[in-house]
Parts: structure tokens; C-alpha cells; sequence
């Protein structure tokens, strides 16, 4: 039976803290632990219906998403090619290919257009959320502060803003899924 939203706000709110000192502790990294606590929470607060408590414990399923979130992101940064996140409550990223051909960069520059005009075609406050986050690398605490909105809020149009920019990134013809294995 799925979690009402009030279990959910308790359990993340509890588990939160815990997901925190586990990266913070495995990272060694106070600020990269926090990115990737933000990340975690979001992909929680997405996926949080598919929880089911007669298979475990909440903390640890939120662990193992926290792990998998940490282990991720170690792999991707350890590649040579750049990689730019366009959803990181999914995980999904766009691994942009080694510049090195004009047709390559070519491509980049126009991927990169694309994305631009996707997110200018955002609604407030889902621009702001996204440009806070994804352009000027705000916090999400930092972002919650500069919009005048709870956590929380941020957090939901965060979500809905990176599936605004898939539905306009498809209607232009850009499907981020095709670069996930160049």
C-alpha cells in the first residue's frame, strides 16, 4: 500500500539528516555530500509512491537511493568527456561528446541553443528554480531563499520544470535520451 503524502513529508524529514551524514561520510566532501543529498531528496520526493513498507524499512531504501545517487555521479565525473545534467531528479544527463570535429561542436552549439530556448520558454517560477539550480549552481536551500519559497515548493518546480523542458526539447525535435550512450 503506497504512502499518503503526510507518511512521506515524515519519513523524508526524518531520513534526511540520516542521508546527509551517510554521503557526507562516504564523500569526505561537506558540499558535494549536500548536492548529492538534494538530488536524493528530489528523486525521493518523485519516486516516493513506489515505496512499499511491507518490503523494508523507509531509511533504507532512501540509503540505497542515496548510494546509487553518490555512485553516479563518482562514475560520470571520472569520465574524460564533459557532462552536462539536464534532469537530476532522474538522473538523466546529456554526456556531450569530446569537442574535437567541427561537426561536433557544431552539434554542441546547437544542443546547447536548444536548451537555452527550452528554458526560456518556461513559466515563472520553474525558470528561476531551473537557471538558480542548473546555471548559477544554487543550493536548494539558497534557491528556496533567493524565490522566497519553501524547500519544498522549490523542489516540486524543480521537478515540474525539468518535464516542461523534455516536453519542449521533444517538440523541437531534441531527445536528451539519444545522447546517453554516445
Amino acid at each position: 500500500m503506497p504512502l499518503t503524502d503526510e507518511e512521506l513529508e515524515r519519513h523524508i524529514r526524518t531520513a534526511a539528516t540520516l542521508i546527509l551524514r551517510y554521503l557526507h561520510k562516504k564523500t569526505r566532501n561537506r558540499e558535494l555530500a549536500e548536492d548529492l543529498s538534494q538530488e536524493t531528496l528530489v528523486r525521493i520526493h518523485k519516486f516516493g509512491r513506489t515505496f512499499d513498507p511491507e518490503k523494508g524499512e523507509f531509511n533504507g531504501w532512501a540509503l540505497r537511493i542515496a548510494h546509487n545517487v553518490m555512485v553516479t555521479h563518482l562514475t560520470k565525473a571520472g569520465r574524460s568527456a564533459p557532462v552536462s545534467s539536464l534532469d537530476a531528479s532522474t538522473g538523466e544527463t546529456i554526456d556531450l561528446p569530446a569537442p574535437g570535429s567541427l561537426e561536433t561542436s557544431f552539434e554542441q552549439k546547437n544542443l546547447l541553443e536548444e536548451i537555452k530556448k527550452a528554458i526560456r520558454c518556461l513559466p515563472e517560477p520553474e525558470k528561476s528554480v531551473v537557471i538558480n539550480k542548473e546555471i548559477k549552481g544554487m543550493k536548494l536551500a539558497d534557491n528556496a531563499q533567493a524565490l522566497g519559497l519553501s524547500i519544498r515548493t522549490v523542489n516540486r518546480k524543480l521537478l515540474t520544470a525539468y518535464e516542461l523542458l523534455r516536453n519542449e526539447l521533444e517538440k523541437r525535435g531534441v531527445n536528451p535520451r539519444e545522447f546517453d550512450n554516445e
